[in-house]
């Protein structure tokens, strides 16, 4: 980080020096009816084919990635 400080003006950038040691995520869904999208003008940009949810021991941490890919 210190060989480019450039990096810090942009605020978009994730990084060792601002990223969280564990994990550092965001993401926003916008999830609708095939008519309400059309009502409003809006187009789709994926469709949802499949998920999977799943919850594990807190005390077993990371297990639970690997249960939710079985």
């Amino acid at each position: 980080v210190q060989k480019h400080p450039e990096v810090e003006e942009v605020n978009h950038v994730h990084h060792a020096g601002n990223s969280s040691g564990i994990v550092d995520g965001a993401a926003a869904v916008l999830l609708g009816s095939k008519k309400a999208g059309k009502a409003m003008g809006l187009k789709p940009r994926a469709r949802i084919r499949a998920f999977a949810n799943i919850g594990s021991e807190p005390v077993l941490m990371l297990t639970g990635p690997v249960d939710v890919t079985e």
